[in-house]
């Protein structure tokens, strides 16, 4: 006999429009009422599990993946990340994809980067509007896209770089309402069905490109960027990454390095502005000259915005065979959800959990069941290093040349797509770059 956790008993329409409004609040309301383990209706999709303790996180990362699916669960992406994704394959596919794809984000390989982190961070400031308010989130943007345009994909001629740039924001932009992800949630691919539209003539324009930018470097020698590095990894039977392949994951690295680490870093201003306290053991910290990578508390400032604004709710499996949790056993097609946000402020992890303290991480590990902002398990976020790494420089790198002012006080989340962004994209002012005062 199937069960399920209790929850809300709302008809499943209401219960969708909560979460779709207003997930953070959602979530944190049906948590108070039904605790760690509770089940919400989404509308036409069925029932979905979410947890936050350990235990059951533990158990939902460290299940057979052919038990609970990953990549099914991710539909919502595969408009535009495709088929032959990392975030969209299950299986012995998504074992292989990761096996080729994970070296390049770890080790001394990384701090060759660097350079290529603090110059598109040093163009950004020079461009800043001087003493009037502006949204940071859309300058993060720009940012971290170049970091990405140039450290994964190659790519380093200023024209190429805003014909990339530009196709990929503009479907970005077009992608990011929570309307088309939702219609792709529900297994409806508004770019395939309805080509017309300008988010499908926008894909298929970048498509083209890269299909092009494929076939133009298998011809050429190889370089330092990742984009070399997927060219020449080869699998256990000597096989490379198709086209197709290859196509759809350097979309993945775009998406996943883009909109995600830029959000993270708008929510990082946020949260040191709020707190002139940490800005400025920040900033002393910062004036020693020790590596950026390497400064203790920049990290733990950085880690404790991912704990308390992470930009997933929560991620999901879904299960193929029954599976117990919690006492209960639930049908083959539930979703697992393990519940990020919700983890993160639990009290016996994190005493005072909506008090801004980067001292919980200061000479600390973190554990990963109750540390989660890139997901775990085996399906944790390959780039998490990298986007550590990328983070990090950033925000060292503003905080040492601008004089930001944050515009109002602490923010609310909005939903952007499928990411928890601050609401007016952290609004701040420039007095002027520190290199000029």
């Amino acid at each position: 006999m199937f069960s399920y956790p209790p929850g809300p008993t709302t008809p499943a329409v209401v219960q969708t429009a909560q979460y779709v409004r207003d997930p953070v609040t959602a979530l944190e309301k049906w948590a108070d009422r039904y605790g760690d383990l509770f089940t919400i209706r989404i509308a036409g999709f069925g029932r979905f599990v979410f947890a936050s303790a350990p235990d059951e996180l533990r158990q939902i990362f460290t299940a057979d993946p052919e038990d609970v699916q990953t990549g099914v669960a991710n539909g919502q992406l595969r408009p535009i990340v495709g088929s032959q994704s990392v975030l969209t394959l299950d299986g012995q596919p998504h074992h292989r994809h990761r096996r080729l794809m994970l070296p390049p984000f770890h080790g001394d390989r990384m701090t060759t980067y660097a350079a290529i982190i603090r110059d598109a961070t040093r163009a950004a400031i020079a461009a800043w509007p001087r003493g009037e308010p502006f949204a940071l989130h859309p300058h993060m943007l720009t940012i971290t896209l170049e970091v990405i345009l140039r450290a994964v994909c190659g790519i380093s001629e200023r024209t190429r770089l805003d014909s990339f740039g530009g196709m990929f924001s503009e479907l970005i932009d077009r992608w990011s309402s929570p309307l088309l992800p939702m219609l792709a949630f529900y297994g409806i691919d508004p770019i395939r069905i309805a080509p017309w539209l300008p988010v499908a003539k926008k894909k298929l324009a970048l498509d083209r490109a890269l299909r092009t930018e494929i076939e133009a470097r298998r011809t050429r020698p190889p370089g330092d960027d990742i984009f070399s590095l997927m060219l020449s990894a080869r699998d256990e039977q000597g096989q490379p990454l198709s086209e197709d392949e290859l196509r759809d994951e350097l979309v993945t690295l775009m998406v996943a390095g883009h909109e995600t680490s830029a959000t993270t870093l708008a929510w990082a201003f946020e949260r040191v502005l709020v707190h002139p306290e940490v800005r400025a053991k920040i900033e002393a910290e910062l004036a020693t000259g020790a590596e950026v990578d390497k400064l203790p508390y920049l990290d733990a400032v950085v880690r404790e915005t991912l704990r308390q604004r992470p930009i997933l709710a929560f991620v999901a499996r879904k299960t193929r065979v029954p599976f117990t949790i919690g006492g209960y056993q639930v049908p083959p097609g539930t979703f697992l959800c393990p519940a990020i946000h919700l983890a993160h402020r639990r009290a016996a992890a994190y005493p005072e959990p909506d008090q801004f303290r980067p001292e919980r991480f200061v000479g600390k590990r973190a554990d990963p069941y109750e540390w989660l902002p890139f997901g775990g398990g085996g399906r944790r976020c390959l780039g998490m290093a990298f986007a550590l790494f990328e983070i990090k420089h950033i925000l060292a790198t503003v905080l040492r040349e601008a004089n930001l002012e944050l515009e109002g006080g602490p923010l609310p989340r909005v939903l952007r797509g499928v990411t928890v962004a601050p609401k007016g994209g952290t609004r701040v002012r420039l007095r002027a770059p520190r290199r000029e005062a």
